[in-house]
């Protein structure tokens, strides 16, 4: 089946077509428990994976009545705008190795511009119980890295040539650059495009 779902906000949707294969002729999607969450909704975990930004939420499925152990269900998902570079496809749930929730990546699923597509096995990687049951369970969501700033500006002297340089990643680019509060001493001018800081200080102090 094609559903398109939003979350509690409408502010996130997704489009999904599931395609249920060795499934059985009774095998359906449960509406009622194929939804988007947020981080922190009920049934949605309290904390996104370590070092990453789920943009567009949790997005939950549910088929039930299928064959155990031999349903295969291929998910393709559609979002709004494509994912950013770096982006993984996270699982929360259980694991042969960890039987507590917890987020992993999946290593099956395909990212594309605005789309991931893997395919979940009855009982195998991804399904939440890990049980051949006729029922899967599949929560998941795409995580882009968090944005990571590098760099200092460290000490100079004043009519001395002075130049640092911070640095972005994991983001989205282009970046713009800007104080959030103090300054810069006078003669020193910062590149809101490149994040360099240059020029030749004209006064002494200590500036944050």
């Amino acid at each position: 089946p094609n559903v398109v779902k939003s979350n509690a906000g409408n502010t996130t949707q997704v489009s999904a077509n599931l395609t249920p294969t060795n499934s059985g002729s009774t095998c359906t999607l449960d509406d009622s428990q194929t939804l988007v969450l947020t981080i922190g909704d009920a049934g949605a975990p309290v904390d996104a994976p370590a070092n990453s930004t789920l943009p567009y939420g949790l997005f939950k499925m549910t088929v039930q009545g299928c064959t155990p152990g031999q349903t295969q269900l291929t998910v393709n998902l559609v979002y709004p705008n494509a994912l950013p570079p770096g982006t993984q496809y996270w699982k929360y749930g259980r694991t042969a190795a960890d039987p507590t929730d917890h987020w992993y990546i999946l290593p099956s699923a395909v990212i594309a511009g605005n789309t991931v597509t893997f395919t979940v096995t009855d009982g195998g990687l991804g399904d939440d119980d890990l049980t051949a049951d006729g029922s899967i369970t599949d929560p998941g969501a795409p995580g882009s890295p968090s944005l990571s700033i590098s760099g200092s500006a460290t000490g100079g002297q004043v009519g001395s040539a002075y130049t640092a340089s911070m640095s972005a990643s994991h983001g989205t680019g282009p970046y713009n650059w800007s104080i959030a509060s103090g300054g810069f001493p006078a003669g020193l001018t910062p590149n809101a495009s490149s994040g360099q800081v240059s020029g030749t200080p004209t006064q002494a102090g200590s500036f944050d």
